[in-house]
C-alpha cells in the first residue's frame, strides 16, 4: 500500500506533534526532577534542625530527673533519641529517593518514546526523499520512451503509407491482369469457336 505525499506529510506531522509533546513533558520532567531535588535538600535541613529540637525537648522531657554524664545518650526508657532521629530521616529519604526513581524510569520512557518517533519520522523523511528521487527517474525515462515513441511512430506512419500505396498498386495489377485474362479467355472462347 503506498501512501500519497499528502498523507505521508500528514503522518510526519502528527509523529512530529507526537514527539514535540513527548519534548516538553520530558522537559516538564527535568523541572519536576529539579523541584524535587531542591525540596529534598530542604526536608533534609527541616529534619537536621527537627532533630536537633526534639533531640534538646526529649533530653529536658525524659532526663528531667536523672544526671548521667552523657546526657545526650541515656534516658530513663532507655531510647536513644538521637537513632529515632535518623531512623525516621532514612524513611524519608528512602521515601524520597523511591519518588525520584519513579520520575527517573517515566523521564526514560519518554525519552525513549521520543526516540522511537523521532527515528520513525527520519525513516519516513528518507522513504519520502528516496520516493521523489525514484519518481524523478522515472519521469525521466518515460521522457525518453515518449522520444523513442514519437520516432516509432513516424516509422509506423511511413510504413502505414507505404503499405498503402502497395495496395493500391496490388489492386491496379490485379484490375490489369483481371481485364486481360478477360481479354484472353474471349480471344480464346473465340479461337475455340472454329
Amino acid at each position: 500500500m503506498t501512501m500519497t505525499p499528502a498523507t505521508r506529510q500528514a503522518s510526519i506531522d502528527a509523529l512530529t506533534a507526537k514527539g514535540d509533546l513527548f519534548t516538553k513533558r520530558l522537559f516538564e520532567e527535568k523541572k519536576r526532577v529539579g523541584e524535587l531535588g531542591s525540596k529534598l535538600s530542604e526536608v533534609n535541613s527541616q529534619i537536621a534542625t527537627l532533630r536537633e529540637s526534639n533531640k534538646e525537648r526529649a533530653l529536658k522531657l525524659l532526663n528531667r530527673y536523672t544526671t548521667t554524664s552523657r546526657d545526650a545518650y541515656q534516658r530513663v526508657d532507655g531510647l536513644n533519641p538521637a537513632t529515632l532521629v535518623q531512623q525516621n530521616q532514612r524513611k524519608v529519604v528512602k521515601k524520597l529517593e523511591n519518588q525520584l526513581g519513579k520520575q527517573l524510569v517515566r523521564r526514560s520512557q519518554e525519552e525513549n518514546a521520543n526516540t522511537a518517533i523521532k527515528e520513525t519520522i527520519d525513516k519516513r523523511r528518507r522513504k519520502n526523499n528516496g520516493e521523489a528521487r525514484h519518481r524523478q527517474v522515472l519521469e525521466k525515462e518515460l521522457v525518453k520512451v515518449r522520444e523513442s515513441n514519437a520516432h516509432i511512430m513516424v516509422e509506423a506512419a511511413a510504413v502505414a503509407a507505404e503499405r498503402d500505396r502497395l495496395i493500391d498498386r496490388r489492386n491496379e495489377v490485379i484490375q490489369e491482369d483481371a481485364g486481360k485474362q478477360f481479354a484472353f479467355q474471349a480471344e480464346y472462347n473465340r479461337i475455340c469457336i472454329y
